[in-house]
């Protein structure tokens, strides 16, 4: 059972999840020319990503940030979560994702149609075209 306190964190935690979600496609609406990649595909590279325990860089489209990730803690239809903050990233919320080269990756996102590319031997996933 939850404890009032608990409750509340948890509202709170949706309610900041929810406002980044809105800003995040303020953001898109207003500054990129499209998205390159849906949830589907979003979901099905993280899939193989976990399955082949690759280690990978993630770019917030709001923040300068670039998250490492050793492994993914949980996988959700629209989201993943790569640390222990509990702060899951929405796929929309993915300007790229590198990682390093390999060709079981390239195979899997010639195979699936995802638009890529390499660079210093890094593979580049991005999300939006601007």
């Amino acid at each position: 059972m939850q404890t009032k306190t608990q409750s509340y964190k948890n509202q709170h935690i949706g309610s900041l999840r929810n406002s980044r979600i809105a800003k995040t496609r303020k953001f898109i609406l207003s500054n990129t020319k499209s998205s390159l990649l849906n949830n589907t595909k979003w979901l099905k590279i993280f899939e193989e990503l976990e399955k082949n325990k690759n280690v990978f860089w993630l770019k917030n489209l709001l923040t300068e940030n670039v998250q490492k990730c050793q492994f993914i803690r949980e996988l959700e239809i629209t989201s993943v979560l790569i640390d222990e903050s509990g702060d899951f990233i929405e796929f929309l919320e993915i300007e790229s994702l590198i990682l390093q080269e390999s060709s079981e990756m390239e195979d899997f996102l010639i195979r699936h149609n995802v638009p890529f590319l390499i660079q210093n031997s890094m593979i580049e996933i991005n999300g939006y075209t601007f």
